[in-house]
């Protein structure tokens, strides 16, 4: 897979992550099957970018992933945190939005121990953010799987080549035994080895292998059998990627984890190469694939613009702007379309409309200056 074939697939994965979310209750056979492998595709493409330099740059790949993944979360978190009583006042959140006061408004109390929160925890982040339980799971799964990576290409170098194979299914089953006992035995908070955050781990260390080893593509009659797997797991076996544990799930936990491999590989199978490079399909995916945070961080705000909308032609109650993420019963009529394509598009020409305007003012001052 080329670099290029990494950032469509991240912007596959990002498109179906607000398919998803715009999907409202009628339309479980979309959602059921998406839950299955989005989120994991996102951790396995981070592991499949992995270079073989961090393992001897420990210092520069932890302070990499805290710069890229920490950062953005708490820079991101403070600022919609401090919105948050605005967001109350245009009715974007209702009293029932997680604050300790009866009427949903922050006071200093609260304040003090969300910042506290989202700098030491990486938690308590609004919930307009709620897509952000992703930055913790891949910043600290990407971490345990970097000593994973490390202390196995260390046993491989004592060890014959052919040994290679075995080490690595040792290491997925050593992850995959953990994410099973957290989840069974465990219910309470154990540092950072949460059920979701070993499930990150797993799939970046697959990303790597899948990587490291050059795996084949699936020709096309396989990837209709692995995505027809796919469609059926996501009705009997499948996980909620979000939630700190799977209580009652262990034996799901294997079959998950399998059927999303299989999801993730049909995507890494398609035919990117059918893309022309310089075409404007591929500058736009390329633009998706590269701005997937922006889409992550706005796109719940845009849906709120969906959501006045449609109580404007139809003449609803105010309160239906603060449902979450969608106002389901219209989203089940078709307006998921609208959700989709605001959720997407309106936070990328956002963007682009900044960077041009920023652009333009930096030109000006360099002009004048000159």
């Amino acid at each position: 897979m080329m670099k290029h074939e990494v950032t469509y697939c991240k912007a596959l994965a990002i498109m179906l992550m607000v398919l998803g979310h715009s999907c409202g209750d009628g339309m479980l056979y979309v959602t059921q099957t998406i839950y299955m492998f989005h989120m994991p595709l996102f951790f396995f493409l981070s592991g499949f970018c992995f270079k073989e330099k961090y393992l001897t740059l420990t210092g520069t790949f932890v302070f990499r992933r805290f710069k890229g993944i920490w950062w953005p979360y708490v820079k991101w978190s403070l600022i919609f945190l401090f919105c948050h009583n605005l967001f109350v006042s245009i009715h974007f959140y209702g009293a029932d939005c997680g604050a300790q006061s009866n009427d949903g408004l922050y006071y200093a109390p609260e304040y003090l121990v969300r910042i506290f929160d989202i700098l030491f925890d990486m938690s308590g982040h609004e919930q307009l953010l709620g897509g952000y339980w992703f930055m913790h799971a891949l910043l600290w799964g990407a971490l345990i799987a970097y000593m994973i990576i490390y202390f196995s290409n260390r046993i491989k170098a004592r060890y014959p080549v052919t040994y290679g194979y075995f080490i690595d299914v040792v290491c997925v089953g050593v992850l995959l035994g953990l994410m099973m006992f957290t989840n069974e035995y465990m219910r309470c908070y154990v540092g950072v080895l949460f059920p979701r955050t070993l499930m990150a781990a797993i799939f970046f260390f697959l990303g790597r292998l899948f990587s490291t080893y050059g795996v084949r593509k699936f020709r096309w009659w396989q990837s209709v059998l692995a995505f027809s797997l796919v469609i059926y797991g996501g009705f009997h076996w499948r996980l909620e990627p979000a939630n700190y544990f799977y209580q009652g799930q262990t034996l799901q936990i294997p079959l998950y984890i399998c059927t999303a491999l299989l999801g993730i590989w049909v995507m890494y199978s398609l035919p990117w190469t059918l893309v022309k490079e310089e075409s404007m399909f591929s500058k736009v995916i390329n633009y998706i694939g590269n701005n997937t945070l922006t889409i992550l961080t706005w796109h719940f705000v845009c849906f709120k613009l969906v959501a006045f909308v449609i109580i404007r032609i139809y003449h609803l109650p105010e309160y239906y702007l603060t449902m979450f993420p969608v106002i389901s019963e219209y989203s089940d009529k078709g307006w998921w379309v609208a959700y989709f394509l605001i959720g997407v598009t309106l936070p990328l020409l956002s963007l682009l409309l900044i960077n041009r305007l920023c652009q333009s003012i930096g030109n000006r001052k360099w002009m004048m200056g000159k």
